[in-house]
């Protein structure tokens, strides 16, 4: 759990970082999304582009961040389930346990971000698979810094079994960073989403709209 902790706050702390690529396109994702569901009118565009600047912000730290999760909601999870049921239902033979890790590996990361893409509006596909990809080679990347005893990370399976981390902290070394992690995380994510508020019911946004009229 301390390890999923790190990774989200990581994932919230490096969408702040304010990337040249992203302020170009950032209120591109929201706009493509909402033509293309028929949601966005020509009024909207023209007297709320800052909240859809913020809604466009959002979306895509919370695609990222659900990219970082899901390398242990796909993987982790149904091993650790199908595990704890052998012992109440000794007929589900061990090797249901395995077939899951693939989905912890790189090239299980993208195949999974491809087929999550396909649940969202192809005008914005594209952007959604790289947020994704994007959240699960950080998890990864956060991943090999570990070291544990056996084997490491296998890279660059299903094409080879050669293993690799950096072991550069300890498993367990997570715990005692999410207090820190944490709080940073909460206010750096606050002072983020405060930006993007929408005006106040009755304030400019309002005026806005009577200036179309």
């Amino acid at each position: 759990m301390a390890d999923l902790i790190t990774q989200v706050c990581s994932a919230v702390l490096w969408t702040a970082i304010p990337w040249p690529t992203r302020q170009r396109a950032g209120a591109s994702f929201h706009s493509a999304s909402g033509a293309a569901d028929g949601r966005q009118g020509p009024r909207r565009q023209r007297s709320g582009g800052g909240v859809a600047q913020g809604g466009a912000r959002r979306g895509e730290v919370a695609l990222f961040v659900t990219g970082v999760c899901l390398p242990d909601l796909l993987s982790r999870v149904p091993s650790m389930a199908i595990t704890w049921l052998r012992w109440t239902v000794p007929a589900i033979p061990e090797w249901a346990i395995y077939p899951w890790g693939p989905l912890h590996m790189p090239v299980g990361i993208v195949l999974t971000s491809v087929l999550a893409g396909f649940l969202f509006p192809e005008r914005g596909r594209g952007r959604v698979v790289r947020a994704l990809v994007g959240g699960g080679m950080l998890h990864m990347a956060l991943d090999v810094l570990q070291r544990h005893l056996g084997v490491g990370y296998l890279l660059l399976y299903p094409f080879s079994t050669w293993d690799w981390e950096a072991g550069v902290i300890g498993s367990e070394d997570t715990v005692r960073a999410v207090p820190v992690v944490l709080p940073v995380t909460v206010l750096v994510a606050w002072l983020q989403w405060g930006r993007g508020r929408p005006p106040a019911a009755g304030g400019s946004a309002r005026r806005g709209d009577a200036a179309l009229d």
